[in-house]
C-alpha cells in the first residue's frame, strides 16, 4: 500500500452509477480513518474504491491510501461490490447495542450473542 495524490487517480466507466450519499461514509472516514485503501492498476486508474475516494476528495485529502494492482478492472469492480456479506439486521442491531454499551461504559462483551465459541474468538482477536 502506498498513498498517492488524489488528483492522479482517474475515474472511468464504472457499472455503479450512483454513488449514493456520502455523509454516512465520510463521517466514517473522519471517525475512524480511511479503513480499505482504494485500488488502483500502475496507470492509476481507479479498479475499486470510487465512494471512498469520492468522500475522501469531498473531505479536502489530497492524498489517499492506495493499493497498486495489476488486474483485471471488469473483474475487480466485480468483485468488490459482488462478493461480500453485509451484517443481517440482527447483527447490525447488535454491534449497534454493543458500541452503544461501550460508550455507557459498559464491556462491549456484554452484548454479544450468547453463542461461547464466537465470543471466545471475539475475546482473543481483541486482545491480540
Amino acid at each position: 500500500m502506498t498513498e498517492i495524490p488524489v488528483d492522479r487517480i482517474r475515474v472511468g466507466p464504472r457499472f455503479r452509477r450512483e454513488l449514493g450519499d456520502l455523509g454516512e461514509l465520510k463521517r466514517s472516514i473522519e471517525a475512524v480513518g480511511l479503513l480499505h485503501p482504494v485500488v488502483v492498476d500502475p496507470a492509476g486508474n481507479l479498479l475499486a474504491g470510487a465512494r471512498r475516494l469520492a468522500a475522501c476528495v469531498e473531505l479536502g485529502w489530497t492524498q489517499i491510501p492506495a493499493t497498486i494492482v495489476d488486474a483485471d478492472a471488469l473483474l475487480v469492480e466485480a468483485h468488490e461490490n459482488i462478493v461480500r456479506q453485509d451484517f443481517l439486521p440482527s447483527e447490525a442491531v447488535a454491534i449497534a447495542d454493543a458500541v452503544e454499551a461501550r460508550d455507557r461504559g459498559r464491556p462491549a462483551s456484554a452484548c454479544w450473542p450468547a453463542d461461547p465459541a464466537l465470543n471466545q474468538r471475539r475475546v482473543k482477536r481483541a486482545s491480540a
